[in-house]
């Protein structure tokens, strides 16, 4: 902490609203927001294959979308391929 009155918080955005709504010294001044990624779970990587799957199959064999979603997603192609 550098200034006399910094404030480090830390939490998910609707906990950290509801901290600043309650204090309004929290209000005064400038704040900074760092936002973490979603991380790179298995569930939400097979989400977002199956996602560039669904729109590369609409020009692409089904195979060959596959395998670039996989690639492009790190999501495994056998679960891609005909989701």
């Amino acid at each position: 902490l550098t200034k006399l009155f910094e404030t480090v918080l830390d939490g998910d955005l609707a906990g950290l609203l509801a901290k600043v709504e309650a204090d309004e010294n929290q209000r005064k001044g400038e704040f900074v927001v760092m936002v973490q990624g979603a991380g790179d779970d298995e569930e939400a990587q097979l989400a977002h294959g199956r996602r560039v799957y669904a729109k590369l199959s609409e020009h692409l064999p089904p195979s060959t979308a596959a395998k670039l979603a996989a690639e492009l997603t790190g999501a495994p192609r056998k679960a891609l391929y005909g989701s």
